[in-house]
């Protein structure tokens, strides 16, 4: 689908560019050699920049096989094969980024999709989840992975049989559209033009609308009238319902000579409108959403001819290029309206078709498919949609898109880049089979209402017989069903009480062919923690801190990391006492004990039973122990004071790389010799009671003070009160090493 990127300027969104100084590997090239070899990136890179993917192509592997690469030359010869739909060098070039180090998480991703591309869906699934790891809050991933397990569903669906068409170019042919038996569609095919413009993306002549008479001879198509093809792009085109109005995409042009280009120095697409009176079309004029700065195409009008649905990259979307929807009023059309998440994605949904019915079809690569991009048919629900992939005929491993189906739903047309099509994209027409009707839903946490995955679904008709399946990552599942028949659907998963109802369905099939009937879950009762640790000064999270989770019963141990906004949760268990130990290479490790015994069930901010700000671990730090306690002139361990050096035992044992100095100090009051060698002593006493408890003697020393270091102003002749004399009388352990 080389020409549909261009069509609408960034319908495959190009790769993020990270911001590097590149590092080239041509340490032998010298003198002239570099300087022609800079100057030929340069001329590759403009090429890339300007679409020019063909010519940037050829000039970066120049330079690949004069060894002269970094990870730009790489990144970009990728993007480039990936959007001429050569996957197998796609993934050579970033598979050399990947294994380098030298790489961004959008270029695992584009790893991925190649292999998808390709079939490749082991592969898919291994980049798919290293890319998880990395980024966050992208629903590509998280839709798309475990793809292997989705592609026999997606494959069982098939509800329709493919038939080819006579009337497909050497050439690009999509955005087929039926309207009074003549099809309509978008062609590259000029080979009668005296002059023959290409555009650079693929060097190959712009695209322009035909119409096939399918009652006539269906192998040669008319170029459509002169008020819609220019000598730039136009196309796809749709007609209202009446046929008294025609809409179509076109380049920013300006008196059709010279493309207008907007912000960031690319020609972008815009949505025309005509009137159709007596066979004669108006003067084309463009929608007033239109911008210089961004693309829209790609439109298709409502029976009604109220609501107008197309694609467009305009600020503000969920990714590459979102669908969008205007209503058309007494006073024109209204603000464009975001379709929305169940819809859009951080890829690209384009091609849309409104049906009869209000179901609508698109063509997305961010939702879960069988590779490339897709089509994905969108049932209205509530304010929303249900979302299904049309599954295998219609999808395949390459791309597949521009839909359209007729009123009565019982054949249509598509476009895909498959093999064994004559060109490079091709129209396939396709009729529907009645395979019945299909019994399609989602699973929910009944309190939450957050979707579940990996449930265990039956459905059991009234002959006894089960089907069984798993609800994927994508939370959904699909059934095909019989109106006739009776069914039992139960749902299964870990931490939920078993669901069970009998089917109610409707006396006829509904227009979407699909019934869909939602699970809710009710939770088992659980008991769990959760927080966030930060660090205590600047209240920075801190990620990847390990929590230890112990059954003092049992000692079964637990561990979690934080995840990078430095949160964990963790499920415990009912009436149990567990030792929780924090730790990471460079913080102060801290220990807590939590009991589930008389809690209500449900998830505790650990924050109530332990302080998560963590501080890191420097030199000279000084940590004062309270209430270590002497008798008068006495230096020997109380048992008050055995209680808080057990904390210090555990403290050292829980830091096992740091070293210290325990300190005592006095206050004023007597010599300040007698207050020196007291302090010394019993400094000594504590190290050994800690030494004497299982740390090491190498890893702690003892160091008196006495006077010298006093907290405030209570030196000797100075009166003071007991409280201030006892903020002087203090233990502090000091890191010495690490």
């Amino acid at each position: 689908m080389k020409n549909i990127s261009l069509s609408f300027k960034v319908l495959l969104i190009v790769f993020s560019l990270l911001s590097f100084k590149p590092h080239y590997t041509q340490a032998k090239v010298r003198g002239i050699d570099s300087l022609l070899y800079t100057l030929v990136e340069r001329w590759a890179d403009r090429a890339y920049e300007n679409y020019a993917y063909v010519r940037a192509i050829k000039r970066y592997e120049t330079l690949v096989r004069r060894n002269f690469t970094n990870e730009k030359i790489y990144r970009n010869l990728a993007s480039s094969y990936l959007k001429l739909n050569n996957a197998e060098e796609s993934i050579k070039y970033t598979e050399l980024l990947v294994k380098s180090g030298n790489f961004v998480p959008e270029d695992v991703y584009n790893l991925a999709y190649a292999y998808m591309f390709i079939g490749n869906y082991d592969k898919a699934d291994e980049y798919l989840n290293k890319y998880k790891n990395l980024v966050e809050n992208d629903t590509r991933a998280d839709r798309q992975a475990n793809i292997k397990e989705k592609i026999s569903k997606f494959k069982s669906l098939s509800r329709f049989k493919l038939q080819k068409v006579e009337f497909n170019s050497k050439y690009s042919d999509f955005g087929p559209f039926y309207y009074d038996d003549k099809l309509y569609f978008v062609s590259e095919r000029r080979e009668d033009a005296i002059v023959n413009y290409e555009y650079p993306w693929k060097e190959a002549p712009y695209l322009d609308v035909y119409e096939v008479d399918l009652k006539g001879n269906v192998s040669s198509p008319n170029f459509f009238k002169d008020k819609v093809n220019t000598k730039y792009h136009d196309g796809p085109i749709c007609f209202t319902k009446n046929g008294d109005e025609v809409f179509f995409t076109r380049n920013n042009s300006f008196l059709k000579v010279f493309p207008v280009k907007g912000k960031e120095k690319t020609v972008s697409l815009k949505i025309f409108h005509s009137k159709i009176v007596n066979g004669v079309l108006s003067s084309p004029k463009e929608l007033p959403f239109n911008s210089s700065d961004y693309s829209c195409g790609h439109p298709s009008i409502s029976a009604d001819g109220k609501k107008l649905y197309f694609a467009s990259d305009m600020p503000g979307g969920y990714g590459g290029t979102d669908i969008y929807m205007v209503e058309r009023t007494d006073s024109g059309w209204t603000k464009p309206q975001n379709l929305g998440p169940e819809i859009n994605t951080e890829g690209n949904e384009m091609f849309p078709f409104i049906h009869e019915s209000g179901i609508l079809y698109f063509t997305s690569n961010g939702h879960a498919g069988l590779g490339g991009l897709d089509i994905y048919m969108a049932t209205p629900k509530g304010n929303g949609f249900v979302v299904i992939n049309l599954g295998s005929p219609i999808n395949s491993e390459k791309d597949d898109f521009s839909f359209y189906i007729d009123k009565d739903k019982k054949f249509g047309f598509f476009a895909s880049n498959r093999p064994g099509g004559k060109g490079d994209d091709d129209i396939y027409k396709f009729y529907t089979l009645d395979l019945g009707t299909t019994l399609a839903g989602n699973v929910y946490d009944s309190n939450t209402k957050e979707r579940l995955s990996n449930a265990t679904i039956h459905l059991k008709d009234e002959k006894g017989n089960t089907v069984a399946l798993k609800s994927d990552r994508n939370n959904d599942f699909v059934f095909n069903i019989k109106l006739d028949n009776n069914y039992f659907i139960t749902a299964e998963i870990d931490g939920y009480k078993p669901y069970s109802t009998a089917l109610s369905l409707p006396a006829s099939k509904p227009a979407s062919d699909t019934i869909h009937h939602d699970l809710y879950l009710d939770p088992l009762p659980f008991w769990g923690i959760f927080g966030k640790v930060y660090f205590k000064e600047s209240h920075e999270v801190i990620p990847d801190v390990k929590l230890q989770v112990v059954n003092q019963q049992t000692n079964d141990t637990l561990i979690v990391l934080t995840d990078s906004a430095g949160e964990f949760r963790v499920k415990l268990e009912q009436n149990t006492k567990y030792n929780l130990l924090f730790s990471k290479e460079g913080l102060f490790s801290k220990r807590a004990e939590y009991s589930t015994e008389n809690i209500t069930p449900g998830w505790v901010n650990a924050d109530k039973f332990i302080d998560l700000a963590f501080e890191k671990v420097e030199l000279n730090k000084r940590i004062e122990i309270p209430n270590i306690y002497y008798d008068l002139g006495k230096w020997n361990i109380r048992p008050d004071a055995a209680v808080e050096l057990d904390k210090v035992v555990q403290f050292l044992k829980d830091n096992p790389n740091i070293k210290v100095e325990l300190g005592s100090h006095t206050d004023s009051r007597g010599s300040s010799k007698s207050n020196q060698i007291l302090s010394q002593k019993r400094a000594q006493s504590a190290v050994d009671y800690i030494v004497n408890h299982g740390v090491s003697r190498d890893r702690i020393t003892a160091k008196g003070y006495g006077e010298t270091m006093l907290k405030n102003h209570c030196a000797d002749g100075v009166k003071c009160s007991e409280e201030e004399h006892q903020q002087n009388r203090r233990t502090e352990i000091r890191i010495v090493g690490m």
